[in-house]
């Protein structure tokens, strides 16, 4: 399966975010960017400003879109279990490219 299936299919199926938020599109690039380019894990500010130029908006809007989906997927469904309390940006980002990054290892 390509990583750009599988995030996809974590995110949506996985962790059950939901889509209707202008976030999930930009979380879904920063992760297949992380997966892809594990040394930018560490400076997420450096792949909003990549992505903020890619889709002709400000690094700032990239980070609150995130955030705003973060929150709202964290008040409908408490990410079952996954955190205790509701996850920063980076937080949920590093989970995911992990949890990717093990799929990626089963299936080869």
């Amino acid at each position: 399966m390509r990583t750009e299936a599988l995030v996809s299919d974590y995110i949506v199926n996985g962790l059950k975010c939901p889509a209707k938020y202008n976030g999930s599109h930009y979380l879904r690039e920063c992760v297949i960017a992380l997966v892809y380019n594990g040394d930018q894990i560490g400076c997420l500010n450096s792949l909003y400003l990549s992505l903020a130029e890619r889709h002709r908006t400000k690094p700032y809007n990239i980070e609150r879109c995130i955030r705003t989906l973060t929150k709202g997927w964290w008040e409908e469904s408490k990410c079952g279990g996954l955190f205790a309390k509701s996850p920063s940006n980076s937080e949920l980002i590093h989970t995911i490219v992990a949890q990717v990054k093990i799929k990626m290892m089963k299936v080869g």
